[in-house]
């Protein structure tokens, strides 16, 4: 038989998390409160729910195991920066500085590190005080370095990840000409997604085709029809691979870009495409 907390991760990793807390919390006595607390914490956060995840992973760090846990730090730090409970600024600003104190507790070299580079870098992309050009320069720094550790072979999927997230950084930068920074993060988001096989990253592939998807429909070069047609394409492919089931944030996302996709659109019969913004809307 698995213990409570083996079978609850068996759960967490089929994105089963109403199961998962359910075991954690009729099998309760079988694990510390470290180990419930992040579970709990955990099952939240992959569900996107990071206001309810926020007080688990706090519970957690509160344990004598939490002091040290890596996985307690990272949790915690990116809930801070997505939750939206109470005053986002500040928490975002704590997150940064959680981050900061972590980097000093990990040597140049190691995944822990890089980790926490990255989130890091979420941070500062996130955050909603100071000069935005300023930040995502920094967001952009922490997402480099972290990338420098994460190489194509035994890091793949983080190293896809993160150009993801550097991808994302440059659309936004106001510092680069808009041709540029659209060109520069296409490039990062088609490496990325030449990293992710279709079946093992089948869950993590619409990210990258939902920003692919975006930057083509946003693209202020070429030729229009073009952009719309690849941007329908990806933000499809993006809809299909996400579920309004888990991560509804998401698959809400893509479905309203995939409608101004459509309601951009120069070619084809216009009532046809009004239709198809409508349907989408409405689902």
């Amino acid at each position: 038989l698995r213990s409570a907390l083996d079978l609850a991760k068996w759960y967490l990793r089929q994105d089963r998390c109403i199961e998962a807390r359910a075991v954690l919390e009729s099998r309760r006595g079988e694990m510390t409160d470290f180990e419930y607390y992040l579970a709990i914490g955990d099952s939240h956060a992959i569900e996107g729910n990071y206001d309810r995840a926020l007080p688990h992973y706090k519970s957690a760090l509160a344990t004598p195991e939490g002091t040290t846990s890596t996985a307690v730090r990272l949790g915690l730090a990116t809930a801070m920066i997505r939750s939206h409970r109470g005053s986002r600024s500040e928490r975002i600003d704590e997150a940064i500085a959680l981050c900061e104190r972590s980097l000093a507790g990990h040597a140049e070299g190691t995944s822990e590190r890089a980790i926490f580079q990255e989130t890091l870098g979420l941070a500062w992309f996130k955050r909603l005080s100071g000069s935005q050009p300023e930040n995502l320069a920094l967001a952009l720094d922490a997402y480099s370095r972290a990338l420098a550790f994460f190489d194509n072979n035994r890091w793949r999927r983080e190293r896809a990840r993160v150009l993801n997230r550097i991808g994302h950084t440059l659309l936004l930068m106001p510092q680069l000409a808009p041709e540029v920074r659209h060109e520069a993060a296409l490039t990062c988001f088609y490496e990325a997604l030449s990293l992710l096989d279709p079946s093992f990253d089948a869950d993590f592939r619409p990210s990258v085709q939902h920003l692919i998807g975006e930057s083509w429909r946003l693209r202020p070069t070429g030729d229009a029809v073009l952009n719309n047609l690849v941007a329908r394409y990806y933000l499809d492919l993006a809809l299909t691979g996400r579920s309004k089931y888990v991560r509804r944030h998401e698959w809400a996302e893509t479905t309203t870009s995939l409608a101004l996709a459509f309601l951009d659109r120069q070619d084809g019969d216009p009532c046809q495409n009004s239709e198809r913004v409508i349907a989408l809307l409405q689902d």
